[in-house]
């Protein structure tokens, strides 16, 4: 049932965290930070760090990292770390570092824990077996890269770095895998109109799906959309996923599978158009499966298994936080077979 958690002083909750698997949870109270079980609300770590907003588990739940604003001082003109990452069993620092920029902060770990990567100055930092208080086994340097996106696979590691485009040379999308200690190139992809990029593996690894948006275009203030599709089971094959019908694309998300999942039977989900917009499920031969219909929705979300999926309507979190309900909104769930 539902459990209050005992605080360990007056201040509010700050920030709070899960593992992927939910068994652990740490949370911030603005003095230190506290990890405990989700089933039987025992604590089993606790380190004080005050001022922390952000911070991130391993999926073993073995080390702890937190992030804080950069900043300057007249007792640190150059700044001092507001990067650390701890071991939970011990309470030990295992590293720290000054880190500016704040989209980059949060490690990627696979799901078993096994490899970790981590941004810093220009280069993805490459850990084994969480041992961050070591250097990295590997290093990958990338010209003008700005993010990437390690797949959750524990058996298809595979890694997509993105580097934004330059005056008259387009984005470019670099897949590699991630095979005895070493990070091999498997595929690119390059596309022009792309101010920001958002990339999304499949759970199995083997799927990539890359959303490009500019912020303006001359048809919609909402900008344009395109949505491509990278596998790589077959060379680096990629594909324009084609859209059922103008407008922009709400949400883009991958049907939870495990990793024995057939390839035929992986399936994604693509929330697009202007209101009411279309939900259609594709396949990985980009090829529409069968809509869910059309409504106000621009959120979707799946239960772990992959069997249902949530459509929620445009502004709906919005009234349920402000608890007032001037209109009926539907949420939709739907069965995916």
């Amino acid at each position: 049932g539902l459990q209050i958690l005992d605080k360990e002083t007056d201040c509010c909750v700050s920030a709070l965290a899960f593992t992927p698997d939910g068994c652990k949870l740490a949370v911030s109270d603005g003095e230190r930070i506290t990890v405990r079980n989700t089933d039987d609300n025992k604590k089993v770590a606790s380190i004080e760090r005050k001022n922390i907003s952000k911070f991130s588990l391993s999926p073993d739940a073995k080390v702890l990292v937190t992030y804080e604003n950069y900043r300057e001082s007249q007792d640190a003109p150059n700044g001092s770390p507001n990067l650390f990452a701890y071991d939970l069993e011990s309470g030990k620092v295992l590293d720290s570092r000054i880190h500016i920029p704040a989209e980059t902060w949060r490690p990627q770990w696979s799901s078993d824990s096994k490899l970790c990567l981590r941004m810093s100055q220009g280069q993805i930092h490459f850990y084994i077996d969480n041992r961050l208080d070591e250097k990295p086994c590997k290093t990958l340097t990338l010209s003008g890269m700005r993010h990437c996106s390690l797949a959750k696979s524990s058996i298809n590691r595979n890694l997509a770095v993105y580097v934004p485009g330059k005056k008259s040379n387009p984005s470019t999308v670099c897949v590699y895998t991630w095979r005895d200690g070493e990070c091999i190139p498997l595929a690119n992809k390059s596309f022009f109109r792309a101010d920001t990029v958002s990339l999304q593996w499949s759970d199995t690894g083997r799927h990539l799906l890359v959303l490009a948006a500019t912020k303006t275009s001359d048809t919609s203030y909402y900008g344009e959309q395109m949505l491509h599709f990278i596998t790589t089971s077959q060379a680096g094959d990629s594909a324009s996923v084609p859209m059922p019908r103008k407008g922009p694309i709400h949400q883009v998300t991958w049907k939870p599978s495990g990793p024995r999942e057939r390839p035929a039977d992986e399936r994604f989900v693509v929330c697009q158009g202007t209101i009411p917009s279309a939900v259609t499920v594709f396949n990985i031969k980009c090829e529409q499966v069968f809509s869910l219909g059309s409504g106000s929705f621009n959120n979707l979300y799946f239960n772990p298994h992959g069997t249902h999926i949530l459509l929620i309507p445009y502004c709906f979190v919005t009234f349920m936080l402000s608890n007032v309900f001037t209109d009926y909104l539907p949420v939709v769930i739907c069965i995916i077979p």
